[in-house]
């Protein structure tokens, strides 16, 4: 009932309702498309008189009660990092209504992450600049071997630190353009299964 749906419903809720999540994987493989049974849940088909093949409730709309309580999508990719964000603009390019819920809970230390995944934030793209800032310190050193004079080489860590997280910046601002220009809605949500055809998304205030 409403009444049900009211009491019960998470503030966040993605609801897979039946058909195929990704159409374009049979396309692709030659195998049959993944399905994902029908949601029996408080009658979503029923109450709705739709068949929604992901429906989203934000926080200030409980569980749909009217059209403009709802938002439905073909596909929700849990996670930013290089692979979702591949699958959700490829879905997209596709003509896919597509959703990323990304978010990574902040170090002890308070280091917040934006969208590209590990790669980006703290793998890789940092990795590789640091790299790079060994190198060049190396070659500084060798140098007067090749001729070269040079005054005594003096690295500045904290200048060094700041480019590289304006570099990280710069890239992960540049992710959420590319979803905007593709049309694909991101939720800086932490999101987990509630069961097999529910996910619940909380906010950073913990607010569910």
């Amino acid at each position: 009932s409403r009444d049900l749906g009211r009491q019960h419903a998470p503030r966040h809720c993605f609801l897979p309702a039946g058909g195929c999540v990704v159409t374009p994987y049979h396309h692709r493989t030659g195998l049959p498309s993944p399905k994902v049974n029908p949601v029996p849940h408080w009658k979503l088909c029923g109450l709705l008189g739709l068949r929604p093949r992901l429906l989203l409730v934000l926080p200030s709309q409980r569980l749909p009660l009217t059209p403009a309580g709802r938002q439905c999508y073909d596909l929700l990719v849990i996670g930013g990092g290089s692979g979702g964000l591949a699958c959700a603009k490829e879905a997209a390019q596709l003509g896919k209504k597509v959703a990323v819920v990304d978010y990574v809970e902040p170090s002890p230390r308070g280091t917040r992450w934006g969208l590209g995944g590990t790669c980006v934030n703290v793998g890789c793209i940092p990795k590789k600049l640091m790299h790079q800032a060994a190198l060049l310190g190396g070659m500084i050193h060798d140098a007067p071997h090749y001729g070269w004079k040079v005054a005594q080489p003096l690295h500045d860590w904290g200048k060094m630190a700041e480019a590289i997280q304006n570099h990280v910046k710069s890239l992960n601002w540049g992710h959420r353009v590319q979803l905007q220009d593709r049309k694909v809605k991101y939720f800086n949500f932490k999101a987990s299964f509630v069961n097999p055809h529910m996910v619940c998304g909380v906010s950073k205030g913990g607010e569910e």
